[in-house]
């Protein structure tokens, strides 16, 4: 039967089955989203499984609306997975012979943007080797494939030539596909290339991905609150916090979805820094590469026509 009649029959003749019928249906609308969300299901569901035979039921509407918002409330702190299309430039980037998970950002149909460390070994400094990198773009859950998915290897590597890992100074690289995306695309899209300083205090997005222990990994954004470049040079990393980077702190200590290196930072929509340094804990906020010191460098790559000797390095002295 239609709920609106039943809300009216209910309301008319019996309060009390007026309330309790309020609540049940507040019950399945939100059982059915948070279900989907993921979000703490079993713990809503025993609540008011509870709280459907208290007496006042009243208190139990109140009760159920202080629940819903306490549970919002914390979703809006924590990392949510992103949905189709809302970061159609973030690409996964899977390196056989690194120890890290790395994160990239299209450019254009054929050149991604990330972290000079995720294509460098880890103890030479040496570029890869081509052939031991795949970019998964289209997807938004990496273990779970869809038509909408496109992989490519990699042609080339240009790591920036200043690169210093003690540092992390220019952690930034580019790659070139082997083959360029389709586009236009219905999820593959590149990304914007913030051009503006992003004041202090503003709240960005972090993207990347979060792989669990059941090997389910899916695309999600964590808020971050932008810092204080001067507060974070002196307190947290004396010294390292150069003008081209900037820091970030998540809004609880265990939102990032896991350690993305080349990991974006979103203002506006806009890619505005690559992860260079994690977070740790509550105590060292993230630290960024700011891409609008990069922009024309990025160009330069793109532009590229010589095919650079493979183990080389852009380290000149450790």
């Amino acid at each position: 039967m239609n709920y609106t009649i039943l809300s009216f029959i209910y309301s008319e003749r019996n309060p009390f089955m007026s309330n309790l019928y309020v609540s049940y249906m507040w019950y399945n609308i939100l059982s059915t989203i948070y279900l989907n969300q993921g979000v703490f299901y079993d713990q809503f569901s025993d609540f008011l499984f509870i709280s459907r035979w208290t007496i006042n039921m009243d208190r139990l509407i109140t009760s159920s609306f202080l629940y819903i918002l306490l549970v919002f409330s914390s979703r809006v702190l924590c990392a949510d997975p992103t949905v189709w299309g809302k970061y159609p430039g973030v690409v996964a980037i899977a390196v056989s012979s690194l120890n890290k998970a790395c994160v990239g950002h299209i450019i254009n149909n054929q050149h991604v943007v990330t972290a000079a460390q995720c294509v460098l070994d880890e103890d030479t400094f040496q570029v890869l080797n081509v052939f031991w990198f795949k970019v998964t773009a289209g997807d938004i859950k990496l273990f779970e494939p869809t038509q909408y998915r496109a992989e490519r290897n990699i042609s080339n590597i240009f790591p920036h030539e200043l690169y210093n890992p003690q540092t992390n100074e220019n952690d930034i690289a580019i790659l070139r596909l082997d083959a360029p995306f389709s586009l236009p695309h219905n999820t593959i899209e590149p990304v914007i290339l913030n051009s503006r300083i992003v004041k202090t205090s503003t709240t960005c997005d972090f993207v990347g991905w979060k792989i669990d222990q059941q090997r389910q990994s899916e695309q999600q954004s964590t808020p971050m609150l932008v810092y204080d470049r001067d507060f974070c040079n002196s307190q947290q990393y004396p010294g390292r916090i150069f003008e081209s980077v900037m820091c970030g702190q998540l809004q609880m200590a265990d939102d990032l979805p896991v350690v993305n290196y080349g990991g974006g930072l979103y203002c506006n929509s806009e890619l505005t820094g690559l992860l260079t340094i994690p977070q740790n804990g509550t105590s060292t906020p993230s630290v960024f590469t700011q891409i609008r010191f990069y922009r024309k460098w990025i160009q330069n790559q793109i532009y590229r026509v010589d095919v650079p000797t493979r183990r080389r390095s852009p380290v000149t002295k450790i």
